[in-house]
């Protein structure tokens, strides 16, 4: 999945990487997908509702946006083990887990997401800096 060609000062090339939310309720995600067209305007951004949606979005090489606290329908119910396991059959996928636990972040990163950031700092320049960084990765 791609947007429409183009660089976005300081940021990634909106073209090469698409989004998906995995876990989130539906306000969740809103709020995600406006913190991501912050720092990538042309961002592709979407809502997976199952684990095929997330195993398509690791072979197009999409950042996926996965929630601490997953909700139902996915194979997982925890974001951490839904990271571990993935990681562990798709080495190279872009994982980043959203949760405001310090723990939950340092388990992620251990397990090999990119760091992450909680919904409580969704407006934070620091947040944007996060996900250009882990969309040109």
């Amino acid at each position: 999945m791609s947007a429409a060609s183009g660089d976005v000062s300081g940021g990634p090339d909106d073209s090469m990487v698409g989004v998906l939310l995995v876990g989130h309720c539906t306000p969740d995600s809103s709020h995600l997908t406006m913190a991501v067209r912050r720092a990538a305007p042309k961002a592709v951004v979407r809502r997976a509702e199952d684990d095929a949606d997330v195993l398509r979005a690791i072979e197009s090489g999409d950042l996926l946006l996965i929630n601490r606290a997953m909700e139902p329908g996915f194979s997982h119910a925890d974001g951490n083990e839904l990271i571990k396991s993935l990681k562990s059959r798709h080495p190279n996928a872009r994982l980043m887990l959203i949760s405001n636990y310090e723990s939950s972040q340092a388990q992620a990163i251990a397990d090999g997401a990119q760091p992450g950031f909680g919904k409580s700092s969704l407006m934070k320049p620091e947040t944007t800096d996060l996900i250009r960084r882990a969309m040109s990765i």
